[in-house]
């Protein structure tokens, strides 16, 4: 798996698509996994037909338990050293 990014989303659409443009104009190859927090702003269809893979929660668990549970995934289940996180009202710039 490349660099894991852990993107949570509860609702606004356009800023979503902005932080996600942002992840994919990185030159760092990443994969994307956003985590549809109970959205209910048209953001979950969009979710997963941008990002390489989506967790889906049919209503809000809190952003605090969706952390854990991402984290606990990334770290116990995938066994990585590391992953982004970022939230879906957030830019991230290209560092040269």
């Amino acid at each position: 798996m490349t660099n894991l990014v852990i993107l949570p989303v509860r609702v606004g659409i356009e800023m979503t698509m902005k932080c996600v443009k942002s992840i994919r104009n990185q030159d760092l190859p990443v994969t994307l996994l956003c985590v549809d927090n109970g959205t209910t702003d048209g953001c979950g269809p969009w979710l997963r037909s941008s990002c390489d893979q989506v967790i889906t929660y049919p209503r809000s668990i809190g952003l605090s338990r969706l952390w854990n549970n991402a984290l606990g995934m990334a770290f116990d289940y995938l066994k990585l050293p590391y992953c982004f996180l970022i939230n879906n009202d957030q830019i991230s710039i290209k560092f040269y």
